[in-house]
């Protein structure tokens, strides 16, 4: 099968969810991962697996003021958008043969050069792209024509998100969650119990318009003896928020890591934190940094994720009382045994085999979105 991928990172950035299943698809598959350009010169990721061809292809992006600006000139995004269309379409054939099967996508800014291939379409919906920043209204339009055509496929990674989509779009959503690596994570250590330290941690973007700043600093104050620490990129719009919860005196953020040494920094932890703004967006949400601080065998205090509700080892929250409430109850029980979860079903390598199979069973080549 031939696929395109339009993602919205570089594929050495950060691992996520396009990475782990594309690298779990069969090698017969010849896969072009298009990605944006961006400043940062950080890999994270040291290979691709060589059925993956990754290149850039530069586009307009929310959040800049001369993107946005140049974008909105009719004339600049013709021409520009003509020309990427020329070149993305060259791409495919010298990676693809001249044809893809399927385009995915997860970058809303690529919409003006999908619409130009004809091929079928899944959008994978991991967040709602509109909820990042101001989208162009131009860009918008085209979005939520695309979302609505029930020719487009739309895989979302939780529950919570598929009524959400329905409502707005009108187009049924099939779920495939997000998952982890069973075999690099699974029972890493046997307990935290065997870390002398309290230490409360996080591993994930720290975010200026999710990350919740207000909470760190309640839990800094109410658990002196227990260290905090936070591993993970940052956002440029939070660093003043991040200077000011540096300060304090339990509290260590350590720049963002290797995905392989994951494993390693999240058993050191006491207990897991998933410290999030708590509105519906997020609740919605699907963390894969939950399902890997559960893999390892720690106990996990998050904000409130319906995809995640009957996990065992796992307090859900939509409160700082909450959290609180919930950090205590492991503090106090630090000596009971965890009990087991079964993970099985979000292993990476069983939703990558569950995603290709509709990327296959669900693609009629014969139609066109004429968007």
């Amino acid at each position: 099968m031939n696929i395109i991928w339009f993602s919205e990172i570089r594929w050495d950035y950060l691992k996520t969810r396009k990475q782990h299943l594309l690298s779990h698809f069969p090698s017969k598959d010849n896969i072009l991962f298009i990605q944006p350009y961006n400043l940062s010169k950080k890999k994270y990721l040291k290979s691709v697996p060589k059925n993956i061809v990754c290149k850039t292809v530069p586009i307009f992006r929310g959040g800049n003021r001369l993107s946005m600006v140049l974008s909105n000139s009719s004339f600049i995004r013709l021409v520009t958008y003509t020309l990427l269309t020329m070149y993305t379409k060259l791409l495919v054939k010298k990676y693809l043969r001249g044809t893809a099967d399927v385009i995915c996508i997860s970058n809303i800014f690529y919409i003006p050069i999908i619409k130009q291939l004809n091929d079928p379409i899944v959008w994978d919906y991991n967040d709602d792209p509109e909820q990042f920043g101001p989208i162009p209204e131009w860009i918008s339009k085209l979005y939520n024509n695309i979302l609505s055509n029930k020719k487009t496929k739309i895989i979302s990674c939780s529950k919570g998100l598929n009524q959400y989509i329905y409502t707005k779009f009108s187009n049924k959503p099939i779920t495939i969650p997000n998952g982890v690596e069973l075999k690099k994570f699974l029972n890493y250590k046997d307990n935290y119990k065997s870390n002398k330290k309290l230490i409360i941690g996080y591993v994930g973007i720290v975010s200026k318009w999710f990350f919740d700043f207000d909470l760190i600093k309640i839990i800094s104050k109410k658990y002196p003896i227990c260290e905090i620490r936070i591993y993970g990129p940052k956002d440029k719009n939070a660093l003043r928020d991040i200077e000011e919860i540096s300060s304090l005196q339990n509290v260590t953020i350590y720049p963002e890591q290797n995905y392989d040494v994951l494993p390693s920094i999240i058993s050191g932890f006491s207990i897991g934190l998933i410290p999030l703004k708590s509105f519906e967006k997020v609740w919605r949400a699907a963390s894969g940094k939950l399902l890997q601080y559960l893999a390892v065998g720690i106990p996990v205090v998050s904000v409130y994720m319906e995809q995640y509700a009957g996990l065992n080892n796992l307090i859900l929250c939509k409160t700082h009382e909450e959290f609180v409430n919930g950090i205590d109850y492991y503090l106090k029980n630090e000596n009971v045994m965890l009990k087991k979860n079964n993970l099985s079903e979000y292993d990476w390598i069983v939703l990558a085999d569950q995603y290709r199979k509709i990327l296959t069973n669900n693609i009629d080549k014969n139609e066109n979105l004429n968007l």
